[in-house]
Formats: structure tokens, C-alpha cells, sequence
């Protein structure tokens, strides 16, 4: 099924993925896991086709896959890791593509790996401009740690805010 959805996405156009992608939004919030996992495998092909109007959507699209990753059936999870994996490969900032596996990680499994998330981007030096898609996958895990119970973390997410 991926590489029917990669088949799929790769014949749209910019305008067809505008068209598309309310669907597929529509689709993650369906209780029907199957209808999940289609959703989640077609926006994660989405990224091979037209990678410029998804990084323009990037932040409604991330959030909602995040909230997939706590789904009760396990392809749905699989599939949103994926997803998430293939999005990460649409950004364009140096910086950020070099922190992208810890920023997956920390959206991934928010109580584990937002600590060394922060640490990570506490060290980096930011020389390019950080555009929508990057801050697609800061914004997730500044929150979190933002929200966190213990205060150095918060700390930690005020000072890279």
C-alpha cells in the first residue's frame, strides 16, 4: 500500500495536494484504524511528490501526526513514525535537518526524549532562518517542554523560545 500511495501522490500537482489534504485531515480523526493508516502512509508520500506546498502545511499537518503516534492499533503508530520520518525530509534549514532525528524522537516519545531534545537545540547555533516547516517540528516539543511538571525543562523551552 506505501508504494501505491507513493504512486498515487507522485501524479498530483501543487494544486491537487491543496485539494487533497483536508481529506486526508479528516481521515486521521476517523475511528476506523484503516482509514487512519491510509491517511497517515498518503501524507507521509505526499513528501516525495511536492515537498514545497507540504512544508507550507507542515504546521497543521505535524500536530495531528503526532497525535496519531498514541493510537491504539499498532500499524497506525508504525505508519505515523514513517510518516514523520519522510515529512522530516522536507526541511530545508541545514540546522534543523541536522537535529531532525532528535526532534522525531522527541515528538515520538514526548516524555523520554524532550529533555535531551532541548539540550540538543540549547547547543545550537542557528545561522540560517528558520522557516514554517522547520518550526513545524520545533514548536511541538518547545510546548511540551513548556508544559512539562519539572521547571528546568521549562527553563530550558523559555530560554530557546
Amino acid at each position: 500500500t506505501i508504494s501505491a500511495a507513493k504512486a498515487v501522490m507522485g501524479q498530483l500537482s501543487g494544486q491537487g495536494v491543496k485539494l487533497v489534504l483536508p481529506a486526508l485531515m479528516r481521515g486521521l480523526e476517523d475511528d476506523k484504524w484503516r482509514t487512519k493508516q491510509g491517511s497517515v502512509q498518503l501524507l507521509g508520500a505526499m513528501s516525495h511528490c511536492a515537498p514545497k506546498q507540504l512544508g507550507a502545511c507542515l504546521p497543521q499537518i505535524v500536530p495531528k501526526l503526532s497525535e496519531t503516534l498514541v493510537d491504539t492499533h499498532p500499524k497506525v503508530v508504525e505508519a505515523a513514525t514513517r510518516a514523520l520520518a519522510e515529512i522530516g525530509d522536507v526541511i530545508r534549514n541545514p540546522e534543523i535537518r541536522g537535529l531532525s532525528s532528535y526532534l522525531l524522537g522527541a515528538i515520538a516519545k514526548p516524555a523520554e526524549l524532550t529533555a535531551p531534545c532541548l539540550d540538543v537545540l540549547l547547543e545550537m547555533t542557528f545561522v540560517n532562518t528558520v522557516d514554517a516547516p522547520s518550526l513545524a517540528l520545533i514548536v511541538p516539543v518547545l510546548s511540551r517542554g513548556l508544559r512539562d511538571r519539572k521547571a528546568d525543562l521549562k527553563k530550558k523551552a523559555a530560554k530557546i523560545a
